[in-house]
């Protein structure tokens, strides 16, 4: 059980907010230099797709590959974190002083105490997940970014050519409709168009396993039992139970991605 914060960020975009990323050293990188990623894998398998379609209970997910941050202040005077921004996720929320968790040692905690502009929400927040729960106390306070995630502005520096603007086939998150995976002119995926989640809180590309394999096929890749073939081979592909798509970190570095909660649409241009 983990008792977190979860806090309402008092956020003007009257102005445009950089945030600049940090990549750090994942955990599968971490569990490699150990040789222990292969026992860990097998513990704990991947599955991104189960925060997407499940109801009334969140799964937890497997972080391996996670790797970029950024940094935010909350509070008054300020209390620093660095954290995952994801747009699949609708909730702002810290590690408190209140978490007697063993999972809360290794972070930052945040003092509601020491900040003259907290207030206390009404009522608590409870997430059952896949493995454990997490329980936060609902509150509000300011959240100030560090001085590249974009907040209010679109800097047409990062990419080339123009925007090309999608509408949300569904607003719970930001999913659309996607015609086809090809490569080299060949469909070899979503074959008579899909539905796709564009995540900033997924590192991978992640579709139904049999048009993976196919896509790992044609790149010259095969997977084992456990998903990897070879002591350092890996693509950015990774197989899922459900016939959704999630084009994470690896799709989002390829292509300028701009998310418009005024036009429910998502802008993509080729990044530079």
């Amino acid at each position: 059980m983990k008792t977190l914060l979860a806090l309402c960020a008092l956020v003007v975009l009257s102005e445009c907010f950089r945030i600049p990323l940090i990549k750090g050293k994942t955990a599968r990188e971490k569990l490699l230099e150990k040789g222990l990623w292969e026992a860990y894998r097998q513990k704990y398998p991947y599955n991104p797709q189960i925060k997407f379609t499940q109801n009334g209970a969140q799964s937890m997910t497997n972080d391996a590959d996670l790797a970029y941050y950024g940094a935010i202040s909350i509070g008054t005077p300020a209390q620093s974190f660095l954290v995952i921004f994801d747009t699949g996720s609708s909730n702002l929320w810290v590690p408190s002083i209140y978490c007697s968790s063993q999972a809360c040692y290794n972070h930052q905690t945040f003092n509601p105490t020491k900040s003259a502009t907290f207030q206390w929400g009404q009522g608590n927040l409870t997430i059952q997940y896949g493995t454990g729960s997490m329980t936060g106390y609902l509150g509000y306070d300011t959240v100030v970014t560090g001085s590249v995630v974009l907040f209010g502005e679109i800097d047409s520096s990062y990419y080339s050519g123009a925007l090309n603007w999608i509408p949300l086939s569904s607003k719970t998150y930001w999913q659309i409709s996607m015609d086809s995976v090809t490569i080299n002119g060949q469909v070899v995926a979503c074959s008579g168009g899909c539905q796709a989640i564009i995540d900033t809180g997924t590192s991978l590309l992640v579709g139904p396993a049999s048009d993976i394999n196919n896509m790992n096929s044609w790149v010259g890749a095969s997977t084992s039992q456990n998903g990897d073939s070879g002591s350092s081979c890996y693509t950015g592909f990774s197989g899922g139970q459900d016939s959704l798509w999630i084009l994470g970190d690896v799709f989002i570095r390829q292509y300028y991605t701009v998310f418009n909660r005024q036009t429910n649409s998502v802008g993509l241009a080729t990044a530079v």
